[in-house]
């Protein structure tokens, strides 16, 4: 099996860092949730970038992006900030971010931007991206340019449906650069691998440096007297935790998730997973970073803990607890899980804990998710969660990624 870097949410930096400078291999930017700590900014009339500390993911603050329609106004509508430079042809690399739609979002039709890559081609076309991701009604869809600078071809996949305000998104991307069959962008939601899209991202014929920009930018508004939905404007939306990382990195070191809010996630195979009774890796579903471990729908008694202390994440406050597993019609509808927590009504040599019976047949049946259990729990740095596998279970127990989330 091979070994995954476990995606941790305690950096030893100081908390109150706006740009970091990261000693891991692949990170080469890295901004917690500030309008500060970029190379320029993209943002026009009636747009706004600020640091607000009224919303947060992860620490005490995030990037506020506004745009506000007004129909005196033919320019554009940008509130956006630059990382530069980001990547040419034959480069890999890796974004991570977080990004939220308050609850006052209104979905409509239009398409509203939330990142690009983007260079100047000079006269005529000057400005021109090639790869952005965009907001259109409540579905996130991914554009690739390619071709000629002038007569470029768009490719747009839909990367996730349903979109719900009111809660953060994390999204990783890889992104290799080419103009030509090499070319891919692989893009991650919340953990899971919803899109990819194979084939030229980059223009035909020339040799630019591309630059990359985070925030909101209304295309459809440009040269307006006026909105088809006067509901879609003011439009707000908030980043955090935003990283760029080279070909060295990876999902779960450009995952936002692993910020210094203090959340913590432990896949099978990394650090902090511990199992006994000869569980089976498998490929065969899917699974958090694309394997996970099952019991073998066996008789035999087994376990597996997730110890964030082990990590070197010790837990301190209150959590919620989740597991992630894909929904299967063989798995167990009575698996149990076990989460050790300070006012646990049971207890062992281990400490306090309660017990909950899962259904692991319930869920995603078509890529996996988090699974929460139980309620919210107060746990201390001996506190973990596990689960039994026992002749009890009436299927395939599923060992997989935990997530022990902040509150």
């Amino acid at each position: 099996m091979r070994m995954k870097k476990p995606i941790l949410t305690s950096l030893l930096a100081a908390s109150a860092a706006i740009f970091a400078s990261i000693a891991d291999a692949g990170v080469l930017f890295y901004n917690t949730g500030s309008a500060s700590g970029w190379s320029s900014n993209n943002i026009n009339s009636n747009c706004s970038v600020t640091t607000s500390t009224s919303v947060s993911y992860q620490g005490s603050s995030s990037m506020r992006c506004q745009a506000t329609f007004n129909g005196n106004y033919n320019g554009r509508y940008h509130a956006m900030k630059v990382r530069n430079p980001f990547g040419g042809e034959n480069d890999t690399r890796w974004i991570g971010f977080a990004f939220y739609l308050p609850t006052s979002h209104t979905f409509v039709s239009e398409s509203m931007w939330l990142m690009q890559t983007i260079a100047n081609y000079g006269p005529p076309e000057g400005f021109k991206p090639n790869i952005w991701l965009t907001i259109n009604d409540t579905n996130l869809r991914l554009t690739r340019q390619s071709g000629p600078v002038t007569s470029a071809t768009k490719t747009t996949t839909t990367v996730l449906s349903n979109l719900t305000k009111g809660r953060w998104y994390e999204v990783v991307m890889k992104i290799h650069l080419d103009d030509d069959s090499t070319g891919d962008i692989d893009v991650w939601v919340d953990g899971v691998l919803e899109a990819s899209s194979s084939g030229p991202n980059y223009f035909d014929s020339v040799s630019k440096t591309l630059r990359v920009d985070f925030g909101i930018y209304c295309t459809t508004w440009y040269q307006k007297d006026s909105l088809p939905d006067p509901a879609g404007s003011p439009r707000n939306v908030y980043f955090d935790e935003i990283r760029i990382g080279d070909a060295n990195s990876s999902q779960s070191e450009m995952d936002p998730s692993q910020g210094s809010g203090g959340d913590v996630i432990i896949d099978d195979g990394s650090t902090g997973y511990s199992d006994s009774g000869n569980w089976t890796v498998s490929t065969a579903s899917g699974g958090y970073n694309g394997d996970y471990k099952h019991d073998g729908n066996s008789s035999t008694n087994k376990w597996a803990a997730w110890k964030p202390t082990d990590a070197g994440s010790a837990l301190n406050g209150t959590y919620k607890v989740y597991f992630y597993w894909k929904a299967w019609s063989n798995r167990a509808s009575n698996a149990t899980v076990r989460i050790y927590h300070v006012n646990g009504s049971s207890s062992n040599g281990n400490g306090a804990y309660d017990d909950y019976t899962v259904n692991m047949q319930n869920g995603n049946t078509t890529t996996g998710s988090f699974n929460q259990i139980g309620g919210t729990f107060t746990m201390n740095s001996s506190d973990y969660a596990g689960i039994v596998s026992t002749g009890s279970a009436n299927g395939f127990v599923i060992a997989d990624a935990v997530k022990f989330e902040k509150q």
